[in-house]
């Protein structure tokens, strides 16, 4: 039966051609597999070796790149011994007669039993290589996941920023219209405190602001009383009068206006 051993791998160099059976041409073995580099066998190279420089061009310098062909080498020879054998059986039991088709057919099944590790060896190399392509493929699918998560996340938060951003921005932006409004509110409430348009009595420092006042418009018979309490028992100053009047009030004071029409304020 076949040797199904493991052997140690062959280095690149000339040997016989697996091809051919009667060793007159050698063929040149890279390490990986045959090539078509052929030479007559009358003018050899040294077996297993290759110039340094092709070697070195041709990527051959890795033990670990030729192991895997060493099994399909030893194999080639067993293959080119068992055809040979073969040949010398048949042509003997030619001449012989009948009685070495026993042999004939033990070297046969060693013939069979060669091939079916041959092809054994290659599926195993065919498994590694499906497997490492599956193994590569693998990786490249986790780095793309990987890299679209990354960029998710980074569309994610710059979304977030860009939020967050305008979230000021409104706020800051309702807070001015509210200071806005306060001020408008503010300066409509010191203008209304600052003018006269109806006639009654007023707290000067709460109703209305102290200071001059000045009638808008010319007036005739307008009325006006200063008094230190409400019901204006007692009078500080007063006038009657046409034409355009002034007064002058202080905080505390209560000023009650007449047929006035509207006073302003002026200082």
């Amino acid at each position: 039966m076949a040797d199904s051993k493991e052997v140690a791998a062959t280095p690149a160099g000339w040997y016989l051609d697996p091809q051919t059976t009667d060793g007159s041409l050698q063929r040149y073995h890279d390490g990986e597999t045959w090539t078509e580099h052929t030479a007559p066998a009358s003018a050899p190279e040294e077996p297993g070796r290759l110039d340094s420089t092709d070697a070195s061009e041709s990527g051959l310098n890795s033990a670990a790149e030729r192991e895997p062909w060493a099994k399909r080498i030893h194999l080639g020879r067993k293959i080119i011994i068992g055809f040979a054998l073969l040949v010398a059986l048949i042509l003997g039991a030619a001449l012989g007669g009948a009685g070495k088709d026993d042999k004939i057919n033990s070297l046969t099944k060693d013939l069979i039993a060669v091939r079916q590790d041959r092809d054994q060896a290659q599926a195993k190399v065919n498994n590694r290589n499906e497997q490492r392509r599956a193994d590569e493929a693998s990786v490249a699918a986790a780095k793309t996941a990987e890299k679209t998560a990354a960029d998710e996340a980074a569309r994610r938060a710059e979304a977030a920023a860009k939020q967050e951003e305008a979230n000021r921005l409104a706020a800051a932006a309702k807070v001015e219209a509210e200071r806005q409004a306060a001020a408008a509110a503010a300066a409509a409430q010191a203008a209304e405190r600052a003018s006269i348009t109806v006639d009654g009595v007023y707290l000067i420092g709460t109703d209305k602001t102290a200071g001059r006042y000045r009638t808008t418009e010319e007036t005739t018979y307008c009325y006006w009383q200063i008094s230190s309490d409400a019901n204006g028992s007692n009078i500080i100053e007063n006038d009657i009068g046409s034409g355009i009047r002034y007064l002058q009030v202080s905080n505390g004071q209560y000023l009650k206006v007449s047929r006035c029409g509207s006073w302003q304020k002026v200082g």
